[in-house]
């Protein structure tokens, strides 16, 4: 688990960062920290990999997934994530809602059941509307 407390400052981020590198364990991407950024500065209280599911896979294999980033209760963002265990963790917990972050030439190779949205990370600034429309649609 990289944070376990909700955030929206960039300095508690960074220096939580530092503590689990010095640590040993993983770090955040380039592209999670520049999500972490942007949600830091529109005050977006979030999570950085809140928590480990199993899932089992169609051909049996069993597989850990963590969320990336989580916002509220139950909306996922995930930068570049492994679409198998996407898919698979949104088949089996509907209820979550999944914001995939990826190259905007993967997205046509990206079945649609993987997310709830795709935002290409060369217009990641467009989080901010898909995060009002979930949100919209939870009330």
């Amino acid at each position: 688990m990289l944070i376990n407390v909700p955030h929206t400052s960039r300095k508690f981020f960074l220096a939580t960062l530092l503590t689990h590198t010095m640590l040993g364990k993983r770090r955040a991407s380039s592209w999670e920290r520049l999500l972490c950024r942007y949600l830091c500065e529109k005050k977006v209280v979030h999570f950085h990999r809140p928590y480990k599911v199993k899932l089992f896979l169609a051909n049996g294999k069993t597989i850990t997934y963590e969320p990336d980033i989580q916002i509220g209760g139950n909306i996922i963002i995930e930068p570049h994530g492994i679409i198998d265990k996407i898919t698979t963790f949104h088949g089996e917990c509907p209820t979550m809602k999944i914001i995939l972050i990826t190259k905007n030439d993967h997205i046509p190779q990206i079945p649609n059941e993987a997310y709830d949205e795709i935002i290409p990370i060369e217009y990641f600034d467009m989080l901010e509307t898909a995060l009002k429309r979930m949100r919209r649609k939870q009330h």
